[in-house]
């Protein structure tokens, strides 16, 4: 039995191979070298691709993230020393340097003795404060014990307001010659030391330094003779500077109280 095609039937049998060959294998499409496939769904398709194994030790992993892109100002400028880390070493008696205990390039401590000056006020000085605290010992001790006499009713008023004047009198004597001695830099337990027998060698004056930094200028030789004034060490802390920059009104515009920033210095052409 034979059957005839109808006109029909090949309109079928052509869209029935159009769709066949849309929706067959796809495995003839380019793909790209070390790519993984996502496979098809309703949205885009994706590839993800995959580095070589030799250099994925080397390769790091980021989330993406906003960062600030550094402005680089070029400007003329000049750096200048902070003022409040600047130090000038002066001599408070009159005397003659006897030792010098730092040099130029010296990084130095707070307190760090500079210079040793031998000076008779100095020493007329420590003598008149052992003096003063003999004097007001004594007058405190007398004081005290007419305090408990009067309270017993066995000296008069009188007695015991000379002695609380004699011994008001010496203790402030005393107070004086102390502060003159912790003013040219004595400390409270050298003093105290003092009070108690352990004098300093030959009672010289020491000097010292009342900031860090470095040794920028030394003015004195072992020997010479100073007075009171005289300009003996600077001593210079640059851990914090000024850097004043000539900015045009446009690149001014771009900072504002706040911003940090690194300043390099451009290293001039021969």
């Amino acid at each position: 039995m034979r059957t005839r095609g109808t006109p029909q039937s090949g309109l079928c049998l052509f869209a029935l191979f159009l769709f066949v060959t849309a929706c067959g294998d796809r495995s003839s499409e380019p793909t790209v070298s070390g790519a993984k496939k996502i496979p098809p769904s309703d949205g885009p398709r994706i590839s993800i691709i995959q580095a070589p194994a030799a250099v994925q030790e080397r390769v790091r992993i980021d989330t993406v993230a906003v960062h600030v892109v550094p402005e680089v100002v070029t400007a003329p400028g000049e750096v200048a020393l902070d003022l409040k880390q600047v130090a000038q070493i002066t001599s408070r008696i009159e005397g003659q340097v006897e030792k010098i205990h730092v040099q130029l390039g010296d990084r130095v401590k707070p307190g760090q003795p500079l210079a040793a000056i031998g000076s008779l006020q100095f020493d007329q000085l420590i003598e008149e404060y052992l003096v003063s605290k003999a004097q007001t010992d004594v007058a405190e001790n007398s004081f005290r014990r007419t305090e408990k006499l009067r309270a017993e009713d066995i000296v008069s008023e009188r007695k015991l307001i000379e002695d609380k004047g004699r011994y008001l009198e010496t203790k402030t004597r005393f107070q004086h010659v102390r502060e003159k001695l912790m003013n040219m830099g004595m400390t409270a337990d050298e003093l105290h030391q003092l009070e108690h027998g352990s004098h300093m060698e030959g009672h010289r004056y020491t000097l010292t330094s009342p900031i860090a930094g470095t040794v920028v200028a030394q003015h004195i030789v072992r020997g010479q003779g100073v007075a009171p004034g005289n300009e003996l060490f600077e001593i210079v802390d640059t851990s914090r500077v000024w850097v004043f920059a000539n900015l045009s009104i446009e690149q001014a515009r771009k900072f504002k109280e706040g911003d940090v920033g690194t300043i390099l210095r451009r290293a001039e052409s021969r």
